[in-house]
């Protein structure tokens, strides 16, 4: 039985093609990196050595899919992962897995144990 909405879909769909991009993807994952204090764009640009305005319509790609946030200190736009959004994500990819059955799903639940935080 499938248990996702439309929405739920699209919403997966959109965040997924956002990280289905080579700099979105270094981009998300240096924020990640930097939680929770986030980055400046400026930085983001120079460690990626991508162009600033090149960078920014990626970085809004990645606010729209929510996977990102903003927020304005001073002169700088300061950018950082959505932890909430991305455990959404994650949760969307594995919801249906193993037929209800946990013991089939011990890898992922100890990847998440081991590898994050």
């Amino acid at each position: 039985m499938e248990t996702d909405t439309q929405t739920d879909l699209s919403a997966t769909l959109q965040g997924l093609t956002a990280l289905s991009q080579d700099i979105r993807l270094r981009t998300f994952r240096m924020l990640m990196s930097a939680e929770p204090e986030g980055l400046p764009a400026g930085s983001i640009s120079t460690a990626l050595g991508v162009a600033p305005n090149k960078l920014s319509a990626h970085l809004n790609i990645l606010l729209r899919a929510g996977l990102i946030k903003v927020e304005r200190i001073g002169r700088n736009m300061i950018y950082s992962a959505d932890v909430d959004a991305v455990g959404t994500l994650l949760t969307r990819l594995v919801e249906t897995c193993c037929n209800d059955n946990p013991d089939l799903c011990k890898q992922l639940n100890s990847f998440s144990k081991e590898r994050c935080c």
